[in-house]
């Protein structure tokens, strides 16, 4: 028995439902169950009364639910004591950025004007990907982490975001790219496209909301799905096949690629560049965060 597999537990608890623990989880549905497997099998509990209709807690499950998620808040408590004992004297804060130029662009100058105004103390910050952030969080590795409000939204109650900047989203290809000759460009000209997305391990709930949306309009959309940004954007510039994303993903070094705004999509909330922490809260963390809303 180990905490991911309690964690994935809590989540498909909480949801009863293990496509939408997944999704909370951003792993795949196959993950959550076989580790939900190993744990009863590990403890000799039977967790979920399973069905094809329904998933349900046992009584026993119902017992632990209550009894680990207990735990695992006095867990986060204790990291921020020990965090504050180790840090004793020497003020730091720790942030985790999601590694989009458009996130990181938009906080490193707040960060800087943040530090000339408390001379002295200690701003520390990691920039990493979609689930690392969300890591960094969980196990107390940083304070908060600055990323989509998609991506947070979802998280358990402990965890608190807020918005710092509406985004807006758009049908983005290169120059290229034959659909390029259009004044404009709308989703129901995707049919036929193929259309670059982050890889499921990565993220999903863009892509889900595309697919979504897309069948809606009576196609079927094809993916390619990438684990780097970067090689996305390389992708995209070779004028292959197209996004549906935010300006602020992409660099655009040399205006190779195109930006056709498209309305935000129908069961997706406006996308925003959000802040998350943990209720633990402390002055320096909100002045901090008070600063990013400026």
């Amino acid at each position: 028995m180990n905490l991911i597999q309690i964690k994935y537990f809590l989540a498909v608890a909480e949801c009863l439902n293990f496509t939408a623990a997944a999704a909370r989880l951003f792993v795949s549905q196959q993950c959550v169950s076989k580790q939900v497997a190993k744990l009863e099998r590990e403890i000799g509990v039977r967790l979920f009364e399973r069905s094809t209709a329904k998933v349900a807690l046992t009584d026993a499950g119902k017992l632990l639910q209550g009894e680990w998620s207990a735990m695992l808040e006095r867990c986060d408590q204790a990291v921020v004591r020990a965090r504050a004992v180790q840090d004793a004297g020497r003020p730091s804060i720790r942030i985790g950025l999601l590694e989009l130029c458009g996130v990181v662009d938009f906080v490193l100058p707040r960060l800087s004007a943040y530090n000339e105004a408390h001379p002295g103390g200690e701003l520390e910050y990691e920039i990493g990907g979609f689930l690392q952030v969300q890591e960094w969080l969980f196990m107390g590795q940083v304070d908060a982490i600055v990323t989509f409000n998609y991506e947070v939204a979802r998280l358990p109650d402990r965890y608190q975001f807020r918005n710092l900047r509406d985004m807006d989203v758009f049908i983005i290809l290169s120059r290229r790219h034959p659909l390029a000759r259009r004044e404009q460009v709308t989703l129901s000209d995707l049919k036929g496209q193929v259309i670059y997305a982050f890889a499921p391990n990565y993220s999903t709930y863009a892509s889900d909301t595309v697919l979504t949306h897309c069948r809606k309009l009576g196609f079927e959309p094809e993916f390619k799905y990438f684990n780097s940004i970067n090689a996305m954007e390389l992708a995209l510039q070779a004028g292959k096949g197209v996004s549906v994303a935010f300006r602020e993903f992409y660099r655009n070094q040399g205006g190779e690629l195109l930006f056709y705004p498209t309305p935000v999509l129908e069961g997706w909330q406006q996308p925003s560049i959000s802040v998350c922490r943990s209720q633990e809260n402390t002055p320096r963390l909100e002045e901090f965060i008070q600063c990013l809303e400026a």
